[in-house]
């Protein structure tokens, strides 16, 4: 007996269909792979984020006669200020992001204001 194309029985015939749907979507899947790493790579994160911490230098105790001074001026009650600057980013931070090819000044006025800048 002899079979022709028309003739093939369904559990012998090969599916192209479903294998073409099965290469594209995969064919699919590789380029949005692609186009989402080009995306991160051309906008990456740019973070720059700060904290700043103040403790009391001298803590209260009995007088021991011991004076803090800044340019021959008393400071009553003086604090230290930490100030961390941390870049959180997934690449470097070009200098012209951000201060114009000025230098980052921080500033920390009395009352423990911070200013950034001039």
């Amino acid at each position: 007996m002899h079979w022709g194309a028309a003739n093939t029985p369904a559990s012998d015939a090969w599916d192209w269909t479903l294998t073409w749907t099965i290469i594209g979507v995969a064919v699919a899947l590789v380029v949005g792979a692609f186009a989402v790493a080009g995306y991160f790579r051309d906008h990456p994160k740019r973070r720059l984020e700060y904290t700043v911490t103040t403790r009391r230098l001298i803590q209260s105790t009995p007088d021991l006669g011991l004076e803090v001074r800044v340019n021959g001026v008393e400071i009553a009650d003086p604090h230290l200020v930490e100030f961390r600057l941390r870049s959180n980013s997934r690449a470097d931070i070009p200098t012209s992001a951000f201060d114009a090819g000025r230098d980052l000044t921080f500033r920390v006025e009395p009352g423990g204001a911070l200013v950034v800048g001039d």
